[in-house]
């Protein structure tokens, strides 16, 4: 089937209205940092905005080094004029604490746009580091500054930088050293088409699938019409009327070793005759396997929300703080997009599809802190793209026919099973940070949610090292995977709470065997769904609801499941690791299968339309 038959609306509408932005922009310009210029090619016409206020317009040819004595000069000034925020003295030696918690060692060299260089001790090229990796920066004589002070003086331009652009002006060929430069504005490329393509897609997931079912030959998609691509079994609520999608669980258990129970809110849950009715189906190309089910009935007084963390903890929310403010990773204010209700998508492409974003992709929130506040709870409103999951199937399709060898080494060995894992929690799962004055400090993992159902997560964090009367926190991923629709913080106490565990009064199958059994205990007795074909309907009955509370309900299922991928074709080993070893490397190939795909999509679309067929 054609590409263009399966595209709904809303992407069709990108697509034409990116073809009239590539018009309209023609001759058009669009404004870049310094430290972006290494995207632009040699001939690109130019105009430099410098800091004293100058400007220079020519054809750029290229970076080139500033001479070593002008360097120094600039960097001795420099040093002198920042004061107290001075950097370690050229030549001297340093010490780089990195984010990690990694030191690396060595004469210090300079800087180069966004990164400090240094020579370590015995190596024969010099190592640039990414000043946003960097804690702080010390020599030996005691003396420091901490990465966001250097990441704040180099975007000022009070860093010299050892990189200079080279332009040919109509006077002559000038060298500008990069901190000297402000701005740039360069041609805007003709990509507007994908552009608008993209944003279709964002808005109709139906693209992304139609894309992840092309894929180097991956097994058809599953997905049709709006249903998203995802993992995981769904959970169905029946609301007096009928049975609306709730949840999904246990995501990201893919083999039986990485099973997990999962704890899941029940938002449309409503008694109808004295019982609460749950359904469970497998509606995607995998076998689950369901280990425990049970209910917990929460009640507690009008007015406090109940958010269950990844481990199952159940924290209460009273008296919810919304962000004062909100800004994705490129410094955007999302804030009124958050506001109005609607979702921060993160993107997976750059602006113009051939620049890259960031190596992550996320969001900074800003909450107002109340004095001497030691610990917070924090509720996050996420949800994974289809395109998370569907990359996810890809991912494991490079085994090839050694897929089934790579399930059995995954359940058996332990260290194989861990490193795998930890590669995809740090390139697939979004990361909770907290700014403590120095450095972004780790706070913990969202859980890995679906594409179907947004799903609110929430986690308590101490504060007692945070200074000040605001707290930032970061959320970050691979670009491309998570979309998020708002956060909340509390800094009063767990309020009181009456849990009520509910076992099932009846489980029965599509074929009406009582699965009671089954489910009654995390003990490897599973019930088995297969795709499409399988499914549970699970009756518990109501218990009072004492006078004056309210109440809501989670329900707790665990279990694991297996992706359907065909173990076809030779094993791509070594880029499967690096995809799992490498940091960075899951988004960049991420962004080359998504790229080339748009591309091919574009051009048969572009085809479809220059050649009308009739059937």
């Amino acid at each position: 089937m054609m590409v263009a038959a399966v595209l709904a609306g809303c992407s069709l509408v990108g697509l034409g209205v990116g073809a009239l932005v590539d018009k309209s922009n023609s001759g058009q310009s669009k404004a870049i940092e310094a430290s972006q210029v290494v995207a632009v090619g040699p001939g690109t016409p130019v105009d430099v905005s410098l800091r004293d206020g100058g400007q220079l317009s020519g054809k750029y040819v290229g970076l080139v080094p500033v001479p070593p004595e002008q360097y120094a000069d600039s960097f001795a000034r420099s040093r002198e004029g920042n004061g107290s925020e001075h950097v370690p003295a050229l030549g001297s030696p340093v010490t780089v604490t990195l984010q990690s918690g990694k030191q690396q060692q060595g004469e210090l060299l300079g800087f180069d746009g966004h990164r400090l260089v240094i020579r370590e001790s015995g190596a024969k090229q010099p190592t640039a580091v990414e000043l946003s990796r960097v804690v702080r920066l010390s020599d030996s004589a005691g003396g420091e500054v901490g990465g966001e002070s250097l990441r704040r003086m180099s975007l000022a331009g009070k860093i010299p930088s050892l990189s200079a652009m080279a332009v040919d002006t109509a006077s002559g060929r000038t060298q500008v050293p990069l901190d000297l430069v402000s701005r740039i504005d360069v041609p805007k490329k003709g990509h507007a088409k994908l552009a608008g393509f993209l944003v279709g897609a964002v808005i109709d997931a139906v693209i992304v699938i139609a894309i992840a079912s092309s894929l180097n030959n991956v097994a058809d998609s599953p997905c049709s019409g709006r249903t998203p691509c995802t993992s995981c079994p769904f959970v169905y609520s029946f609301d007096g009327q009928r049975y609306v999608l709730d949840a999904e669980g246990f995501g990201g258990a893919i083999f039986e070793a990485a099973r997990k129970p999962d704890w899941v809110r029940l938002t449309h849950l409503k008694a109808v005759d004295g019982v609460y009715r749950v359904r469970l189906t497998n509606e995607q190309r995998e076998i689950q396997y369901v280990d425990e089910v049970e209910m917990l009935v929460l009640d507690r007084r009008p007015g406090v929300r109940v958010v269950p963390s990844l481990s199952g903890a159940l924290h209460t929310f009273a008296t919810p703080v919304a962000p004062q403010r909100a800004v994705d990773l490129g410094g955007e204010d999302v804030l009124p997009l958050l506001r109005a209700g609607r979702r921060w998508v993160s993107r997976p492409l750059g602006e113009d599809m051939e620049e890259p974003p960031g190596s992550r992709d996320g969001l900074v929130l800003e909450f107002p802190r109340p004095a001497g506040a030691a610990s917070v709870k924090l509720a996050f409103d996420i949800q994974s793209t289809p395109w998370a999951s569907s990359l996810l199937r890809h991912v494991l399709s490079l085994q090839g026919r050694a897929l089934p060898a790579w399930y059995e080494r995954m359940n058996s060995d332990p260290t194989a099973r861990a490193s795998f894992q930890r590669g995809l929690a740090r390139e697939g799962l979004m990361m909770v940070r907290v700014w403590n004055g120095e450095a972004w400090q780790e706070a913990g993992w969202l859980a890995n949610v679906g594409a179907a159902v947004a799903r609110e997560q929430a986690m308590n964090v101490d504060i007692r090292s945070v200074p000040g009367d605001v707290l930032r926190v970061r959320l970050d991923s691979t670009p491309g995977m998570w979309t998020v629709g708002g956060a909340v913080a509390d800094y009063t106490a767990e309020a009181a709470l009456r849990v009520t565990t509910l076992r099932p009064v009846s489980a029965r199958a599509e074929s009406g065997a009582d699965i009671r059994g089954l489910l009654r205990k995390a003990d490897r007795r599973y019930y088995t769904m297969h795709t499409g074909r399988d499914a549970a309907e699970l009756a518990f009955a109501v218990p009072p609801v004492p006078e004056g509370q309210e109440r809501s309900a989670v329900l707790k299922v665990g279990g694991y499941y297996t992706i359907l991928v065909p173990a076809e074709g030779q094993p791509q080993q070594a880029l499967f690791d690096r995809l799992v070893s490498e940091p960075g490397a899951f988004g960049r190939y991420s962004r080359e299968l998504l790229r080339a795909d748009l591309r091919r999509t574009a051009n048969r679309l572009d085809s479809s339309a220059t050649n009308p067929t009739t059937e």
